[in-house]
């Protein structure tokens, strides 16, 4: 995306919330347009700070430790509902690194498409659930350093810290409800964002 197209929403919908406009806005350079290579991510440098305090950067020994990831964002809630209202959802994490088997005994990449190691899978084995849909793609993917209950959005926001970000559905299928794939934040992904936040002079929030 170019600066002038990307933006941020800072409230409960599109239409409603404070809109911030972006100095700059860089895609990660190992990228794919089918987004199927663990760099399906971009960074936004907006023009006026927000007005909360940004999340951390979650250790991967966060990510490996949660049973379930917090989404986010301003997508559809179901494939032929519209979007553009926030909304919140705890969906449990099947595949943290893509690397082991499903309950079945298939490898995680071939059964859910994910890339080992970049990648990780949250999804409702069974039935549809809580997922991402389309109009997410891009949102934060949050981890706690804490057990999350279903109440869990009584929880002080200061226990998550960004874990990953929202690519594409399992499988790249267009239903919603059957799972997402996200693009794990690696070694790799942290040390590209420390290098350019500190190119921008930003500080990165710390654990």
């Amino acid at each position: 995306a170019s600066a002038p197209a990307a933006r941020a929403i800072f409230g409960l919908t599109v239409g409603g919330g404070q809109e911030i406009g972006a100095t700059d806005a860089v895609i990660h350079p190992s990228y794919a347009a089918d987004g199927r290579n663990g760099a399906d991510i971009a960074l936004v440098r907006l023009s006026t700070p927000l007005p909360n305090a940004p999340l951390a950067l979650a250790p991967e020994a966060w990510i490996d430790a949660a049973a379930i990831g917090r989404i986010v964002g301003f997508g559809k809630s179901e494939d032929n509902a519209s979007g553009g209202e926030k909304r919140w959802a705890d969906a449990p994490i099947v595949s943290a690194r893509c690397d082991d088997l499903t309950t079945d005994g298939r490898p995680a990449a071939a059964a859910w498409g994910c890339l080992e190691g970049k990648e990780l899978v949250a999804a409702n084995l069974g039935a549809p659930g809580a997922d991402t849909c389309k109009g997410d793609s891009g949102g934060p993917f949050l981890v706690a350093n804490a057990p999350v209950s279903d109440d869990s959005v009584a929880i002080d926001m200061s226990a998550f810290a960004l874990g990953g970000v929202t690519s594409r559905s399992v499988q790249s299928l267009s239903t919603c409800g059957v799972g997402g794939i996200y693009v794990r934040l690696t070694a790799d992904i942290r040390a590209w964002i420390a290098e350019l936040a500190a190119f921008w002079g930003e500080p990165l929030a710390a654990n």
